[in-house]
């Protein structure tokens, strides 16, 4: 094993003692439970979230930040509460299995602020510092009631009501919620605070707020209890919060000594929760800063960290006495245990993509590493069990359904041979690799390969089988794995009278697989068709214009690739800054020529002939690669069919798929 001995090293945070310095932030997992009688006058958290915070504990985390949870009617129902005292039995629950495993366990408490609305489900105004906008996607132009004297008084009750509800609940501490742009860093940022009274003006006012609800919940819960603050350590906007500005508000909350610990963010939110690509630990150094500033409480840093040597790094340095590893906790629960092990390998790491823990519409919190995240009650630690009857498996395609398919299987104790057609596993992944910024998604192949290997399955690879050769096998069970196949002569949704797009069958007409693969990297003027609002738009976008083309991108919608993950959007955008590229929006593409591209603006009808374009690329979808799974339907004994060659979708649902099957075997 490395050098860790920092990271394995026990902290003490104010009457606590954590086991080690890796922690697993707050974040929004939507593993609630609702009013039973179907109002929505209540949520908290329940048996799927205590499953999902005890599963890290049983990896070995050292803290977890529970969480959130609101603390005052005021914030609505869409957030699960504690301020309510029949939420205890609840909140008991979870902390004593979190505790059984060894870990400790705060609950982050909140005011939402403007980050929610008036809507038909929750029926109450928004409080906020001042008369401005909310920010929620059913706002509607509402704007928040500017709060009263007593309001501020009767939120500050609500904190200091949820930690104690908390601390009889059995958990160690509280995280104050004081970034973010929730309520109480909106009082504390310009740009939000227009107030006049003792709430407004100067940074000691604009601090107020936090300083009684910090004292509040002191009072409340003693000395024997975790008191923090998670603080932005910078918020680089207009009336936002320096660095230095958060450094002035760490060192003043720190000389009160009533608070144990600084958890140290940012915003807004893309700078928070960087995306893939971005470099490792991009906020430690905000962190640092607070760190030289404060002598009395422990300072958290978070950035986007997923490996153990630079949390080791940070740590030694003197940078933070905890470092985050959230979205790490997430692929992997038992990190830890495999660092202690000397098991460093066996570590599935997180890209960093945020597409599936950042990209549910509704339903709880996926993962695209870890396809047993909420559902630890049945696919958690020790319940890959041995097979009563041992198979002879064969996997046909070795992407990522097939792989994890693979695995799963083999851990299961049956004998499993993959198949793949390429020199390489990996399937699609390999090919948006070469995007500029999604590197990273080599560990969604390095990881299973590496298990793969371990586990004795025999690999074949440039093996292009026939169904009359799987049938002669003599297999138990088959697995098909053969993902999908873009198409350029695909149906547009645009014109859905047509089969396809006119021209799309000439010869410079490309898919995005194609330019994945080089095939133009020699073209200077490009036209990009998405009618997918994904990353099959934008990678191929990206990847062109890195190589110096001329771009035009066009879109139906008012965004080219509307549906990238929120906190990747901003990144996608600055890479194109200083590249030749034009969006078209509300466009639709008419016709395709020898050397122009008609479009038609959706606005006003009116067209425009895009001229010199010496490629076009279209994403318009894919067709599953199926034609084996029905050729070999009836003959043979067991047979699924999964991934994309089922339906093309992303590689969270090909992980999950393969890893059912595994365990269906």
């Amino acid at each position: 094993m490395s050098d860790l001995t920092h990271v394995f090293s026990p902290l003490q945070i104010g009457a606590t003692t954590v086991r080690n310095r890796l922690m697993a932030t707050s974040h929004w997992n939507k593993m609630v439970e609702g009013d039973a009688e179907g109002y929505n006058r209540w949520s908290w958290y329940g048996e799927r979230a205590m499953y999902y915070w005890t599963e890290r504990s049983k990896g070995g985390w050292g803290l977890i930040i529970a969480g959130q949870t609101v603390v005052h009617p005021s914030c609505g129902t869409q957030r699960p509460s504690a301020y309510m005292e029949e939420s205890i039995p609840a909140y008991t629950r979870i902390a004593s299995a979190i505790h059984e495993h060894g870990a400790k366990v705060f609950v982050q408490i909140n005011h939402l602020g403007r980050h929610r609305a008036d809507d038909a489900i929750d029926r109450t105004v928004v409080w906020g510092p001042s008369t401005v906008p909310i920010q929620d996607a059913m706002g509607k132009g509402q704007l928040c009631k500017a709060m009263e004297k007593e309001e501020i008084a009767e939120v500050t009750a609500g904190f200091a009501k949820t930690a104690k509800n908390l601390q009889t609940a059995g958990f160690d501490g509280v995280e104050i919620h004081a970034a973010h742009d929730y309520l109480l860093d909106q009082f504390l940022a310009p740009v939000h605070n227009r107030r006049t009274d003792e709430y407004g003006g100067s940074l000691e006012n604009r601090l107020r707020f936090t300083r009684e609800v910090v004292d509040a919940v002191r009072a409340a819960t003693g000395s024997d209890f975790v008191v923090g603050v998670r603080l932005d350590g910078e918020w680089p906007a207009p009336n936002g919060l320096s660095s230095d500005d958060m450094v002035q508000v760490a060192g003043i909350l720190d000389a009160t000594g009533q608070i144990d610990f600084i958890n140290v963010s940012a915003w807004p939110i893309h700078h928070a929760i960087a995306s893939t690509g971005l470099p490792q630990g991009h906020l430690v150094p905000f962190a640092a800063a607070i760190k030289k500033a404060v002598t009395k409480a422990k300072v958290f840093c978070i950035g986007r960290i997923h490996n153990l040597l630079r949390a080791e790094q940070y740590l030694a340095e003197g940078s933070a006495d905890m470092v985050a590893m959230t979205r790490a906790s997430i692929a992997d629960p038992e990190l830890p245990n495999k660092a202690l092990e000397g098991r460093m390998e066996d570590i599935r790491r997180c890209t960093g993509s945020g597409q599936g823990c950042l990209a549910t519409a509704g339903g709880p919190l996926i993962c695209q590493q870890n396809p047993t995240v909420g559902l630890e009650k049945f696919w958690g630690i020790g319940t890959i069990d041995q097979a009563s009857i041992k198979k002879k498996v064969v996997v046909v395609g070795g992407g990522p359904a097939g792989m994890e398919a693979a695995l799963v299987a083999a851990q299961r104790g049956h004998k499993v041979t993959l198949y793949d057609k390429a020199n390489a596993l990996g399937g699609q992944v390999r090919r948006f690799l070469n995007s500029p910024r999604r590197k990273e998604f080599q560990y969604v192949i390095d990881w299973r390969e590496t298990q793969i290997g371990k586990l004795g399955v025999e690999v074949q690879l440039d093996a292009e089988l026939t169904t009359e050769q799987i049938v002669a096998m003599g297999a138990d069970a088959v697995v098909l794995a053969t993902g999908s196949s873009p198409r350029s002569d695909n149906w547009y949704f645009p014109t859905p009278h047509l089969p396809s797009i006119p021209g799309a069958d000439l010869g410079h007409v490309f898919n995005p697989w194609e330019v994945m693969d080089g095939a133009i990297d020699d073209r200077k003027h490009i036209v990009v068709v998405d009618a997918q609002g994904y990353y099959q738009s934008s990678d191929p976008l990206e990847y062109m214009a890195a190589k110096g083309a001329t771009i035009e991108g066009v879109a139906a919608g008012a965004m080219f690739a509307a549906e990238l993950v929120s906190v990747d959007r901003p990144y996608f955008i600055q890479s194109l800054r200083d590249k030749d590229v034009t969006f078209h929006h509300f466009s639709t593409v008419r016709e395709i020529r020898e050397d122009s591209v008609t479009i038609v603006s959706s606005l006003n009808g009116q067209e425009r002939t895009l001229e010199g374009i010496d490629a076009v690329v279209l994403s318009v979808g894919s067709t599953p690669n199926d034609e084996m799974y029905h050729a070999l339907k009836g003959s043979v004994a067991e047979l699924h069919n999964i991934g994309d060659s089922l339906s093309p979708r992303g590689i969270e649902q090909a992980v999950f798929e393969g890893h059912k099957v595994g365990r269906e075997l």
